[in-house]
């Protein structure tokens, strides 16, 4: 399952670059070093090998294995996205080597000693209006870090409301609060959103030491009443046309977040299906620097679809293609279509 790991204390690091998988290449997608800037490698450089070897074979060989996963298309994506290729033990080099817009090849050998929060881009929530009066709501976390209710609420009346239709885009959200993203449907749902139940384990220590099996407790779940039937008077209704955009590393709480869009029926899901592990995972201490985690909770669509290892099926497949990173997004191109 792809919250249900081991992992250690140790001193690790990275380059200061952050990159993405766009079918079988890798891209920079941010960098955060004068060196490598001056150096010829900004947005859109091609990573083409690590160590002598090609990025993919080196990702599935050293890093794809390592990162715990539920689905295919989870262990095609993550590994390869943010920061994960050229983690390390801090002061061992890594060779990268990389393609700039011409067609040329150079080397950078990185020592590892950046910092460890030196890749730091933008969590925060953003929104734009496209053509057509559709808005985009980018929302690359639920961390509650990120998000500001207050300041929601005022993006929601002032911009969101006038507009005639909404493209919300959690492709790559790797999760963060659950929370957070009920709040956000609570305001873009037009009628009650219905949950379906959920399973735990129940461990009861004296029948397990006598060889009995575990139990598994089934929960109901309420369902959410979004605030423009509870608060009428308060929160005005949003019933223009939605579309939300998925992708392999929309995960855990994102995924929380499209099970329910996908309850309430707001819209269409576009893109590639998601990972595939909502978590909810029990953190163990093993000692001497070591820790465990173990996914806790079996969650399913309202109408008892499967979707944990399998993740959750758009309504219209489109695959990212280096559009994504050099120009006009051909996902958003897609539901702008949709939408019209």
């Amino acid at each position: 399952d792809g919250h249900t790991s081991i992992g250690f204390s140790a001193d690790v690091t990275y380059a200061p670059i952050s990159h993405k998988r766009i079918g079988g290449k890798v891209f920079v997608t941010g960098v955060y070093s004068d060196e490598y800037t001056q150096k010829g490698v900004r947005r859109g450089t091609e990573l083409v090998a690590i160590n002598d070897m090609p990025v993919i074979e080196y990702g599935n060989q050293f890093v794809v294995p390592y990162i715990a996963s539920s689905t295919p298309q989870w262990s095609n994506t993550y590994p390869f996205n943010s920061v994960n290729l050229t983690k390390g033990y801090r002061g061992v080099p890594v060779k990268l080597t990389f393609r700039n817009e011409k067609g040329k090849t150079f080397d950078i050998t990185d020592n590892r000693q950046s910092p460890w929060g030196i890749v730091n881009p933008d969590m925060s929530i953003q929104f734009d209006s496209l053509p057509g009066n559709i808005g985009l709501l980018r929302i690359p976390s639920f961390q509650s870090n990120n998000f500001d209710v207050q300041a929601f609420g005022d993006l929601f009346e002032q911009k969101i409301v006038p507009t005639n239709g909404l493209i919300i885009d959690i492709r790559d959200n790797t999760g963060g609060n659950s929370q957070v993203g009920q709040i956000i449907m609570m305001l873009l749902a037009t009628d009650t959103i219905p949950q379906a139940s959920w399973e735990t384990p129940k461990y009861e220590a004296a029948y397990a030491s006598w060889g009995k099996k575990w139990n598994t407790e089934t929960v109901a779940s309420d369902s959410i009443v979004p605030f423009c039937i509870s608060h009428p008077n308060d929160m005005p209704k949003y019933d223009k046309p939605i579309i939300l955009l998925v992708n392999g590393s929309t995960f855990s709480a994102a995924e929380d977040f499209a099970v329910l869009f996908k309850n309430a029926k707001r819209g269409k899901i576009i893109g590639t299906p998601t990972g595939g592990s909502t978590g909810n995972p029990i953190f163990i201490d093993l000692g001497w620097g070591y820790n465990g985690r173990i996914c806790t909770r079996h969650e399913k669509l309202a109408d008892g679809t499967e979707f944990i290892g399998i993740g959750i099926q758009p309504d219209v497949v489109v695959e990212e293609n280096e559009s994504v990173i050099f120009g006009k997004d051909n996902v958003i191109e897609e539901a702008l279509k949709l939408l019209k």
